[in-house]
Formats: structure tokens, sequence, C-alpha cells
């Protein structure tokens, strides 16, 4: 999200600049970490302390495909994930810059809106859930995410309607 502000209000060579000392700093903060610091000696390991990356997937998918309602909502949730990537996320770019005549900065406002609509969209998931079970909220979230999604198409068919856009930056995430 702060790159996203930081790109629509700064120009790009301080973008980069900003970018690259931040990436130093990870690194030099990462430097510092002691893995060690809250390690236990942990002698009861029930294979032995080897790990076969494999099994472990295997027993994994097994204990999915035994929970049917775990694995329908992971089917859901991963077919939601791919679609709206795959139909947001490539041709948003080319909507923005050459359909919309957007520039730079309104573009990186609208990516540094898509994280704070996933915060907000959070918050508010959290605290309606202990109020409506959780099927019924998804199916209000996959209509109310339809609805941005016809709302993103209206500033193509419409010149000058650039607030869906905005709007939908809000509602939505990537």
């Amino acid at each position: 999200m702060l790159g996203g502000l930081v790109f629509a209000i700064f120009d790009i060579r301080t973008f980069i600049i900003i970018n690259g000392i931040s990436f130093l700093l990870s690194g030099l903060s990462a430097m510092l970490i002691d893995f060690k610091l809250n390690m236990q000696k942990n002698t009861a390991s029930p294979k032995g302390g080897k790990i076969n990356f494999f099994q472990d997937i295997r027993e994994g998918f097994q204990y999915l495909s035994q929970r049917k309602s775990i694995m329908n909502l992971f089917v859901i949730l991963i077919s939601i994930n791919f679609f709206l990537g795959f139909g947001l996320s490539v041709p948003l770019p080319y909507m923005l810059n050459t359909v919309l005549k957007l520039g730079s900065r309104d573009y990186g406002i609208i990516q540094g809106a898509f994280p704070l609509g996933m915060i907000i969209g959070a918050l508010f998931v959290k605290k309606i859930s202990a109020k409506i079970n959780y099927p019924t909220l998804l199916n209000y979230l996959c209509l109310s995410m339809a609805i941005a999604m016809i709302f993103s198409g209206i500033p193509v068919m419409i010149k000058g309607a650039h607030w869906a856009i905005f709007l939908t930056s809000y509602i939505m995430g990537p």
C-alpha cells in the first residue's frame, strides 16, 4: 500500500531510491535476527527428526479430502483468487493507461487502495462473522465482488466515469 502511494507522490527516481534503501534496511535487519533465541530442544520427534516433504503434502491433501466442507471452501477461494487475479491484475494497467489515459500517479493511488480495501474488508468480516454464519457471509461477499466487478467495467463503457475504478479499488482487493 505504501509503495503505491509513494509511486503516486514521487517521481520514478525517488521511488527507486526509496525502494533500494528499504531493501538494504530489510537485509541488514534480517542479518540481526537470532534464530536460536527461543529454540528448545525437542527430543520427542514423531518421525525421528526427519521431514518427508512429499509425504507431508500427501497427508495434508488426504486430510482435506476427508473434510468436504474445508475442501469445498478451499476450491471456492482458490477459484476466486485465480479468476480475480487474472481478470483484474492483467487488464487493469492496460485499461488505466491506454483506455482511460490515466497517469502513473492515478495508477499508484489505485494500487495503494487495493491493500487498504483488503484491510478494511478483513475488519468488516471479523465483525460481521460474529453475527452471520460463515457460508451466508461467503455468499454475500461473492455477490458484492460480482457487483464490484460490474462497477469496474463502467469506466471502459462510459468515458469520464473514473470514480468507479476508485470505488472498486476500495471495495475489492487484487
